[in-house]
């Protein structure tokens, strides 16, 4: 962007011809402004493309600088006069306010301006001809201002200016005044974007997102474009962006009369909807002031929000000087959400599986467990374990997506990060699992010690023999051996026979004929 800088009410004598180049911060790079100076009377020349180096360089010799300074200026100029020529760059807006500048003499590590009285004005009117074509490169002060090409800001601007060396803080009372609630930081904040989007909306492809805060959106009704098309002068850019002086057509001045103002009831703005969707501006209740007022408020805060939530004060704090403030996107909401997801998944697998043992340990109960002491609950014990966990990593899910998302809203430029919450759960998981560790080993230790089974039961009389006390076992193997010896083996019936099995009849007494096998 080239604009083109002039200080003082009076007619512009010596003007500051910048160019400044928009990086993005979040990628580590800062955005630079370069300028040189410039009689006024050589403004329409040097956008004509008729001021040349060599022009240039003999005012700057006849002025007496040095060849060093002739250098520095010499490539500034041919670089701004050739991307002034390339994309015809042409006045578009003007940005005109009362500034007011606060610092040390002779120190620049900390510079404080001001902005008051802001307005944005078109440069070339609708209803006349356009600076180019008038032949000069601001708009005639005799003109008269209509309602859609001028909008007063309604708040003033404060920029703070550090110049800290590596490893430097920023002064405390910069960062008290930020922490007063008397400011409203606002991300990436433009005067040039904002007039843009106010007067010219037709030419607007990404609406910055302050335009719709319920504080600004009066003025920009206020400034809105007639029901019916307007015929804008052309589309170009005393700050200068691209356009073409060609599109501009030689329109007679119009002799209608001026129509009353209409209200804002009546006005509707092309980029804003019906009603305001920001608020950008704190109330006044909370606004914590300076000094112990801010540090009574901090001291207030609940104790949970102080330990489950890293706290914004020393987070901000701990920002290394100079380091680029934090871009928000819409994503970044999405990435909370997802974040918050995440959270919840794995609070619901864990009390999933803790509901799931608790069911079973219910279903043993009831069943024919014969188990006894510490083992007849392990089941249950470790379910009552894991349950507590899920639910404490629930409520600490739905509190870091709340805040989180609050702190998104106001586009604090501050870390979004819990350095103590994970760790809290982490600790919660791990003092659970080392519990259930230490009950199954108590479980294991036990079942080792406690004997495989009973003694075995001494014979039931029921299943003595008759009158001759003889077992039935012997009877059995006798019979066995009858069978053998009749077989004619000849050989020891318990030695050369398979074991046998008898079953006795009960009441069968002596004469009872056991059944062998």
């Amino acid at each position: 962007m080239v604009r083109i800088r002039w200080y003082g009410s009076g007619e512009p004598r010596k003007v500051f011809m910048e160019r400044k180049t928009h990086r993005e911060s979040w990628k580590g790079e800062e955005s630079v402004k370069e300028r040189f100076t410039m009689d006024a009377s050589q403004v329409v020349p040097f956008l004509e493309m008729e001021y040349d180096w060599a022009k240039a360089e003999a005012d700057l010799r006849a002025a007496g600088k040095s060849d060093e300074e002739i250098g520095k200026f010499q490539q500034l100029f041919n670089e701004t006069r050739g991307q002034i020529d390339s994309k015809q760059l042409r006045p578009f807006i003007r940005t005109q306010y009362m500034r007011t500048a606060f610092q040390i003499p002779f120190d620049a590590t900390v510079r404080v301006s001001m902005d008051t009285n802001l307005c944005m004005i078109k440069e070339n009117p609708d209803d006349g001809p356009s600076c180019t074509l008038a032949g000069r490169w601001y708009r005639d002060p005799s003109l008269p201002i209509q309602r859609n090409e001028i909008t007063r800001f309604p708040h003033a601007v404060l920029e703070v200016k550090l110049s800290l060396n590596e490893g430097q803080s920023s002064p405390s009372w910069v960062q008290e005044l930020l922490d007063s609630g008397y400011l409203t930081e606002v991300h990436k904040f433009s005067k040039f974007i904002h007039g843009t989007c106010t007067l010219f909306p037709e030419l607007v492809q990404a609406v910055p997102y302050w335009v719709d805060d319920e504080s600004v959106r009066p003025s920009m009704l206020l400034s809105a474009p007639p029901g019916h098309p307007a015929n804008n002068g052309p589309s170009t850019s005393v700050e200068v962006v691209s356009g073409n002086g060609a599109a501009a057509e030689e329109e007679p001045l119009s002799a209608k009369p001026r129509k009353r103002t209409p209200g804002l009831e009546d006005l509707q703005h092309p980029l804003l909807g019906d009603e305001p969707t920001l608020k950008l501006l704190p109330d006044r209740s909370q606004i914590k002031g300076f000094g112990a007022a801010g540090a009574a408020a901090a001291a207030s805060a609940p104790w949970w929000q102080k330990w489950l939530g890293p706290r914004e004060g020393a987070a901000a704090r701990a920002r290394p000087a100079g380091a680029p403030a934090m871009r928000i996107e819409p994503k970044t909401f999405f990435a909370n959400e997802r974040t918050f997801l995440s959270w919840l998944h794995m609070s619901v697998t864990i009390g999933s599986i803790a509901a799931a043992l608790l069911s079973f340990s219910g279903s043993d109960t009831n069943g024919a467990s014969n188990a006894q002491g510490l083992g007849a609950h392990l089941v249950t014990i470790i379910a009552l374990l894991l349950l507590p966990v899920a639910i404490a990593m629930n409520g600490y899910a739905i509190f870091v997506f709340i805040w989180r998302g609050q702190m998104i809203l106001r586009k604090r430029p501050s870390h979004f990060d819990d350095r103590v919450g994970p760790l809290g759960l982490c600790a919660a998981v791990v003092t659970a699992l080392a519990a259930i560790l230490i009950v199954s080993l108590v479980d294991f230790v036990d079942f080792i010690n406690t004997p495989t089974g009973p003694e075995p039961p001494a014979p039931s009389p029921s299943l003595a023999g008759g009158a001759g006390g003889a077992s039935p076992l012997l009877a059995a193997n006798a019979f066995a051996g009858l069978i053998g010896m009749a077989a004619g083996r000849g050989a020891a019936p318990m030695a050369a026979l398979a074991p046998a099995a008898a079953v006795v009849v009960p009441g069968a007494g002596a004469g009872g004929l056991p059944l062998a096998a």
